[in-house]
């Protein structure tokens, strides 16, 4: 199966613009599909792409089995100044023909073109759950990164990245540690531009390639920008890179700012902040009772929430597919309205067999009827797995859920309580 993504952003220009995009702006995604499709087949494209709505992606069926998925490409398109339209469109096709490019046997012949890429893990692991729904699977080589984040290979082209597979390393007669080192040696080299700084303490990558997210493999790099205490960095997309420090109570307010600013963009990555601490990154948020704990909790509440909202479709296109019961339940939040604190939380049901995604607080609901109930009890994860954990069994998947097959009993929910 070939996977592939097509670069941004772009600087393009071009003269011509559909009728379509200078009455009603940018299109519909089915509109969007079918201008891309045609495009493809005007470049010369022969074989059958038939458009799959609901997954929004091009598929190519037969012994050439392709995906092309469309999500990232159309916000781009959508957001792009209708002028650079023409010449995204153009950018799109070209990706769509670099598949046909292989990535050369050898490692030498690689050379600077392999490059790391780090991504949210659950854009890894949702894309191995689809495959699957697939009937497919993916041979897919990466590190997790700080928990929440992974790092892979790519084969760097100038009008798209190719991702490096497993059978591409054992080609090569490289394990993915001496292939990784070459590729963030790669990214050093064009890492040498001077950092930006919108604010005192305050330190944003430069380069806008689609790789400053990717630096924060270079330990040597973050830590050669001067902060107040420990490094913290957020990766809010793929052409931001954010680093203040832990004892820099301003700079973190205008991380938090430009972060949340940031998050709305095609090429997402988290909103989540890392410290680097004993050579490794890390999850962080200041404590509880920090002046700034509410914004970067909330910041992090936002991203569990897609990431898990992601991973319900999946899991549950999968289960359709195979005809297994179980409930996909949902995580949510909520704000507290006397002190104004968010909070997640996720529903343990009766009577239903469920995957739990891990939240802060657990709410216990006994149904009466098809649409009543109450909730009987609630208390905080950690209180929850301490009481009637053996009631719940890890998944193993990212982000982890819970497969809960019984409803604790009465007692049980007494010692639980309703906190």
């Amino acid at each position: 199966m070939g996977r592939w993504h097509s670069k941004a952003p772009f600087k393009a220009t071009g003269t011509g613009m559909g009728l379509f995009d200078k009455l009603f702006g940018p299109p519909s995604k089915n509109k969007f599909a079918q201008l891309l499709s045609d495009a493809i087949r005007q470049a010369g494209e022969t074989v059958a792409i038939r458009y799959d709505a609901g997954e929004f992606r091009l598929v190519v069926e037969g012994e050439e089995q392709r995906f092309f998925n469309l999500a990232n490409i159309y916000r781009e398109y959508c957001t792009a100044p209708a002028s650079q339209r023409p010449g995204a469109l153009r950018l799109y096709v070209r990706s769509w023909f670099a598949n046909r490019k292989s990535i050369p046997d050898s490692f030498e012949d690689v050379g600077p073109d392999l490059l790391p890429a780090v991504r949210n893990r659950c854009y890894f692991e949702s894309t191995q759950l689809k495959a699957q729904l697939d009937g497919l699977s993916i041979d897919w080589p990466y590190r997790v990164v700080a928990e929440h984040l992974a790092v892979s290979l790519v084969y760097d082209l100038p009008e798209a990245m190719m991702q490096v597979q497993q059978h591409h390393l054992a080609d090569w007669g490289r394990g993915f540690e001496e292939a990784f080192n070459a590729a963030c040696e790669n990214l050093s080299q064009i890492s040498q531009d001077h950092w930006e700084s919108p604010f005192p303490g305050v330190w944003v990558s430069p380069w806008r390639d689609n790789h400053d997210a990717t630096r924060l493999v270079l330990a040597d790099l973050i830590q050669s920008r001067r902060v107040k205490g420990n490094h913290v960095a957020m990766a809010p997309n793929r052409d931001m890179l954010i680093v203040a420090g832990s004892e820099d109570e301003p700079g973190l307010a205008r991380m938090a700012i430009l972060a949340e600013k940031n998050l709305d963009h095609p090429r997402m990555i988290t909103g989540l902040a890392f410290t680097f601490d004993n050579e490794t990154w890390e999850p962080w948020l200041p404590d509880t009772e920090h002046p700034l704990y509410d914004q970067f909790n909330l910041l992090q509440l936002k991203s569990f929430g897609r990431d898990y909202a992601e991973q319900k479709d999946v899991l549950d296109a999968l289960h359709q597919k195979t005809g297994k019961n179980v409930w996909v339940a949902s995580f949510s939040a909520v704000r507290n309205e006397e002190t104004r604190r968010a909070h997640s939380y996720c529903v343990w049901s009766q009577g239903l067999n469920s995957l739990l995604p891990k939240a802060d607080q657990v709410y216990f609901f006994v149904p009466k009827g098809e649409k009543d109930g109450s909730v009987v009890a609630r208390a905080d994860w950690d209180r929850v797995q301490r009481l009637v954990g053996d009631l719940m069994a890890p998944q193993e998947i990212y982000p982890e859920r819970y497969l809960v097959e019984e409803f604790p009993t009465a007692e049980q929910l007494a010692a639980i309580g309703r906190d």
